[in-house]
């Protein structure tokens, strides 16, 4: 997607619409780092599309995140896509300054990722479980091509 081009960037949040809110509610189910609630960004996202008056689009088929290690895995693909979504909130700010933009900045100014890295240490269970992370960020990320290449 060309964020710097409104059809490029509203594909891409919708793409992103079709998993994320998913994703989010699945990892409810916990293990989850502090200030879950606060990290949530479909609500940013939903915003946004509200905002280019795109609705919802149909989501992806849901991924099964079964284990607490799966669902860290997700959380932590979740949480480090926040390092990637500032460097697009540069571009499309440069490119588009007039689009919405609540969703790539959710979360600025906060210490959401080392609190995540702090939180992650202190679940020596889950986290021994490395194939099942392993398996739960690769799920996560096909959801999410599935949902970009639809």
């Amino acid at each position: 997607f060309n964020l710097g081009e409104h059809a490029g960037y509203t594909g891409f949040l919708v793409a992103q619409m079709r998993v994320l809110p998913a994703i989010e509610a699945r990892l409810m189910e916990g293990p989850h780092p502090p200030r879950w609630e606060e990290r949530g960004r479909a609500a940013a996202l939903a915003s946004d599309l509200a905002a280019l008056g795109v609705s919802s689009p149909r989501p992806v088929p849901m991924l099964a995140l079964d284990t607490p290690a799966e669902r860290i895995g997700a959380a932590y693909v979740l949480e480090g896509s926040r390092l990637g979504a500032a460097v697009q909130s540069r571009f499309v700010a440069r490119s588009q300054p007039e689009a919405p933009r609540a969703f790539l900045d959710h979360g600025a100014g906060q210490s959401f990722w080392p609190e995540f890295l702090c939180w992650l240490e202190t679940q020596p269970q889950e986290i021994s479980d490395l194939a099942g992370m392993i398996a739960g960020s690769r799920a996560t990320f096909a959801a999410f091509a599935h949902a970009f290449e639809t």
